[in-house]
Parts: structure tokens; sequence; C-alpha cells
């Protein structure tokens, strides 16, 4: 990393934006935590002295409570109070982000404040998200969300921030930046945005008046089909960045690209779009739900593995 921010600002960046992933995470300790992003922020100090870098939330950026269950990872949840000592809140309290996200519909979830953003840069307007948020990995048992979902209470803040830039002379360019991509090429196929195409990946939050966990409506397919409409059917965003996959990859999402969509491939009706199982070829943009569109090309940008 301090490598790295020396040739951005040998080559006169004028700031960075960094999608994800800054710290091995996935600790138990507020202290441990706090400290890995004390290695970073140290390792990006001569940059940060005079340029600014925002950040956004990777699934390492994770606190949690874990419980032993016998598997290998154990069973692991968003730690809590969400409000002192959620990964949200400790991420937030480590950086200096814009304060201008969505308010979380749900007192029973934690804040999205600096970890869902947007500032404007000359005509370009940037729009930082957060499909980390309030991270499970068995969301149907222990509440919360899989990696890569959109509650909706984000996705409205989003539809208002293309809205406003669609109708603001001084922005010609939108740029949005999401840690987990909306279309895996590589190892995350299995997670992200896409689950293999399992749509019964969504999020679950507790409601007390009926005692017990409530799935969220939309599938993490359909979220992720949502998001694709509003994204192509503005003028103005030309690129989504996506990190997480150890890879370098551009897409160009058009007409002609496969989306997946379970109105018309889900033929068998089980919520899961799988080949060759359905026996068909997976609708394409052009057709429902995204309709014919501009092109917006997706980026891929992290550190292969070692």
């Amino acid at each position: 990393m301090e490598r790295l921010c020396n040739i951005a600002y040998n080559r006169d960046t004028e700031f960075l934006l960094f999608g994800g992933d800054l710290i091995d995470g996935y600790t138990v300790s507020p202290e441990d935590y706090n400290m890995q992003f004390n290695a970073w922020k140290q390792a990006v100090s001569a940059y940060r002295r005079s340029k600014s870098i925002y950040t956004i939330m990777g699934n390492h950026e994770c606190l949690s409570n874990n419980y032993i269950t016998g598997k290998k990872y154990g069973l692991s949840v968003d730690k809590w109070p969400y409000d002192t000592m959620s990964s949200e809140v400790l991420f937030a309290r480590n950086f200096v982000n814009p304060t201008n996200g969505p308010k979380q519909e749900h007192k029973g979830r934690p804040s999205y404040t600096e970890s869902v953003y947007s500032y404007q840069y000359g005509n370009v307007k940037f729009v930082c998200l957060n499909n980390n948020y309030w991270v499970s990995y068995l969301p149907h048992k222990t509440g919360g969300s899989p990696e890569g979902y959109f509650f909706q209470d984000q996705i409205k803040w989003l539809e208002r921030q293309l809205e406003a830039a669609e109708d603001d002379r001084s922005v010609d360019h939108i740029i949005i930046s999401m840690h987990e991509p909306m279309f895996p090429n590589g190892g995350h196929i299995t997670d992200t945005m896409w689950y293999l195409g399992d749509n019964k990946w969504r999020g679950h939050t507790y409601d007390h008046e009926k005692g017990k966990l409530v799935p969220e409506q939309k599938g993490i397919i359909e979220v992720r089909n949502q998001i694709a409409k509003m994204v192509t059917n503005s003028s103005k965003v030309a690129v989504v960045l996506g990190s997480d996959e150890h890879s370098y990859s551009r897409l160009l999402i058009d007409e002609n690209t496969p989306c997946g969509n379970l109105e018309t491939d889900d033929k068998n009706g089980d919520n899961f779009l799988s080949w060759p199982d359905e026996q068909v070829r997976q609708s394409r943009i052009s057709g429902s739900p995204l309709g014919l569109l501009p092109a917006v090309v997706q980026v891929h940008l992290t550190m292969p593995k070692r």
C-alpha cells in the first residue's frame, strides 16, 4: 500500500478511491480491528497528508461475535450493540467520509453513516455503496445480510442520488463503487451478487411484534437486477467499480449482456437460475427486466491472491 500510494502521488493523482478489504479483519476484538486500521492508515499516511482517500467497506472489514459450531468458521454475526460496536460504526470512527448516506429504515440494523455516501469532483459524481452491510453468513438463522446484498433503504437512496444527478447540469458523469461486483467473473460467482443464480439468498430482520425473523421480499438476483436497471437507465452512469474478485476484468454491459431473469428463466419455479437444468438461455438486458439501455462498463480492481 505504501508503494502504491507513492506511485499514485508521483503521478499527481487528485485522490484515491479504495474499494474495500483494507484489512484482514474477521476479528472478534474491537482493539484488534482498530489496530489493523491504524496499520493501514500508517501505510498510506504520506499520501493522506495532502490528498484524500475515500474508503468503502469490504467483507474483510468484519468485526463480529463468533460462536463454535463444530464447523471450520463457526457462526459469525456482526458485533453488537450496533450503535456503538458494529463493524459499520467502528469503520466510520476510523475514517472521515461524507455523512450524506441513507438512514436505516429499521432500528434493529446498524447505521449507514460514512460507509454509504456520495461526493462530486468537478463534473463527476461518485456514489459509494456498501454491499457488505450487516454481514451474516446464515442470515435466515441469525438475521443480517449475506455478502453482496442491498436492503431497500440503500437502494432507494441510490435511486435518489441518480435522479438528482440526472437533473444536475454540473454532473456529466457518475461513477458507482461497491465492493461485491454485480457480475462476478471468478471464484466469487458462488457469492457476491450472484450465488450461482440462487435467489433464495436475502437479508433477514427480526420482527419484535411477530417474534420471528422476517426475510426481505427480494432475493439477491432480484436486487442485482433492480440496481442494474437503475444504473443502465441513467444517462450519466459511466462505470461501476467492483472489487473482491482476485482478478482484473472489464465487462461492457449492454442490451446483449445475459443477466438472468426469474420471470422468464426460472422455468421450474425453484427460485434458482441454473444451467443446464432450466434448459433456457438466460434473458439478456434487451428483454425484461432491464430494457434497451445505454452501455455501462463494470470494472474489477483487486490485488492478486498470494
